[in-house]
């Protein structure tokens, strides 16, 4: 079986969008099943792009992906946010974690997705 199509960035973002609002689930919490979780991340996913163009396998793998580069960019704010920098706000500290970011992992082929609190 071959590769499927490359992902673009609105899909990468939708995805973190849906796995951000199922882990967030009030209804569901920390209660809810491993298979019913990517079920629900499966199902936001298609639904922001109108259909079923990736299956659940597809999603799993490219989130493992995008995680792994979360993680590099959570240690980056971290990193920012120790620094303690006086008159820096929220998005200064973002904006800072990405060039740091870029900086330390560089940027062939990495994407950080910050998802917004909406």
């Amino acid at each position: 079986m071959g590769r499927g199509k490359r992902w673009c960035d609105q899909e990468d973002e939708a995805l973190a969008r849906a796995y951000k609002a199922a882990a967030e689930n009030s209804i569901q919490g920390t209660d809810q099943k491993a298979t019913a979780f990517w079920e629900n991340v499966y199902q936001r996913t298609a639904t922001a792009f109108g259909g079923d163009s990736r299956t659940l396998q597809a999603i799993k793998n490219r989130w493992s992906l995008i995680s792994h580069d979360t993680a590099k960019f959570a240690g980056c704010v971290s990193r920012v946010k120790a620094r303690n920098e006086s008159g820096k706000n929220d998005d200064d500290v973002v904006n800072d974690a990405v060039v740091l970011f870029l900086e330390t992992h560089g940027s062939s082929g990495k994407k950080v997705v910050v998802v917004i609190k909406e």
